[in-house]
């Protein structure tokens, strides 16, 4: 009898479960380019700040796309070496004479809710010596070289040249 009350209940539950779930609509080309472009994956979640300026958020910094300088836009392959090896990576250098990438790094927490006591002395045994490091700050440059999680260099500059051509910019028109 327990037994048929549990399966009761979890084939309630999970038909609760599957109706939340919504299919969602594979992701038109110009939103697969546009997140590609701006983070090396085509699933990020591209957030449009303004789309008449041409202004994305990705990761949670802001990247006006319309105030590039389409032809200072550079693309490159980097290696980094790291202590598992070397690590291969698209770069696109971002320039403009106003600010073309923006992000606020957050400070580090006064105190958090599972602080003990000897955490809370060394924090403010480091606010003392470093408040800089406790402070929220904003980042914002006009030359800017974003680094994207992947090595395919001719798929990022296609997308970089789908998501332009959708976009007007200060230094060129469609």
């Amino acid at each position: 009898m327990i037994s048929l009350a549990v399966n009761a209940a979890l084939a309630f539950y999970g038909a609760v479960f599957f109706s939340s779930l919504t299919a969602s609509p594979p992701a038109d080309p110009y939103t697969r380019a546009l997140s590609f472009a701006l983070s090396g994956d085509e699933r990020m979640l591209v957030r449009p700040v303004d789309w008449n300026a041409c202004v994305f958020e990705v990761n949670s910094a802001v990247i006006r796309v319309g105030a590039l300088d389409r032809s200072r836009l550079a693309f490159a392959v980097t290696e980094t070496k790291t202590g598992w090896g070397p690590v291969r990576r698209v770069t696109v250098g971002l320039h403009g004479d106003g600010p073309v990438y923006e992000r606020t790094e957050l400070g580090l927490e006064e105190e958090g809710p599972w602080d003990d006591e000897a955490v809370r002395m060394l924090k403010r045994a480091v606010r003392e010596r470093n408040p800089e490091l406790f402070a929220t700050r904003k980042v914002v440059a006009s030359d800017y070289t974003l680094t994207l999680a992947t090595t395919d260099l001719d798929r990022v500059r296609e997308d970089w040249a789908t998501l332009l051509r959708g976009c007007t910019t200060r230094h060129g028109v469609n």
